[in-house]
């Protein structure tokens, strides 16, 4: 590996670090783990929402 290439990418990984250091990229990171969760409730509910309950066994509706 040259070392202007090796040099880059060490800067690069220094920036990563310095960006998640930063309080906007935690606030978006948290942000984004909210909207998958619900995504992800939310499809599982649609799933769910295809059976009911009878006397404490579920059946297709």
């Amino acid at each position: 590996m040259r070392k202007v290439t090796l040099r880059s990418y060490v800067e690069t990984l220094r920036l990563e670090d310095r960006l998640r250091d930063h309080q906007s990229y935690f606030d978006t990171a948290q942000l984004a783990v909210e909207v998958s969760l619900k995504c992800l409730f939310f499809k599982l509910f649609r799933k769910l929402s295809h059976f009911r309950c009878v006397d404490n066994t579920y059946s297709i509706c």
